[in-house]
């Protein structure tokens, strides 16, 4: 009895104070053709489609193979939501190239290094580069692009996985002992009481 009056507690007590999600923290290594983008995409937790206030921080480094650049938390993000083009799980950060125009990308505030995913390729990335090429893929801009040099990997699915979601944060592996703590004590007293 002991054991159900203490469960019904702790039920009321976490639908009163609401379950908060975790931020998830998706990590990103990609290589297309010289160019490569790296680092971590970090969102507030949602799962299924995501939108532009979805995203809590990223840290990336975009490569052409000879320059570089760093996209940050600074700088801007875009997540077309037409047809849910990017989603999440709780593993991964997915983008469906199957719908026409929708686009995912990270660009810095100047507009002139990026790095997108699009189901019209980099013309449909919306920064001016020489190139504009109209496959399915991952372009990588890096400064203005006045040389043309721009990375564009073809790419196709409805689940292209930008990234995977890392080890869980501190306070969930807590939060979770502090659960199976509990579940141990109900169990050890319903075994004193039962004994008894």
């Amino acid at each position: 009895m002991k054991f159900r009056s203490l469960f019904a507690s702790a039920a009321a007590a976490s639908l009163a104070c609401g379950v908060a999600h975790a931020d998830i923290t998706y990590v990103v290594d990609h290589s297309y053709g010289s160019g490569s983008v790296m680092g971590t995409i970090t969102t507030d937790g949602a799962t299924g489609p995501l939108a532009d206030s979805d995203f809590v921080s990223w840290d990336l480094t975009i490569s052409d193979g000879t320059n570089s650049a760093i996209l940050n938390t600074g700088d801007s993000v875009e997540a077309n939501s037409v047809d849910n083009n990017i989603y999440a799980t709780t593993t991964d950060l997915l983008f469906n190239f199957g719908p026409p125009s929708t686009t995912f990308y990270f660009y810095d505030n100047t507009s002139t290094s990026s790095i997108c995913w699009s189901s019209s390729g980099a013309s449909g990335c919306n920064i001016s580069v020489p190139s504009a090429d109209s496959t399915p893929g991952a372009s990588i801009v890096i400064g203005n692009n006045a040389d043309g040099d721009q990375i564009i990997a073809p790419l196709s699915g409805e689940a292209y996985v930008i990234g995977v979601a890392s080890v869980p944060e501190p306070a969930a592996w807590a939060l979770m002992l502090v659960g199976f703590g509990g579940l141990g004590a109900a169990l050890r007293s319903k075994r004193r009481f039962l004994a008894a």
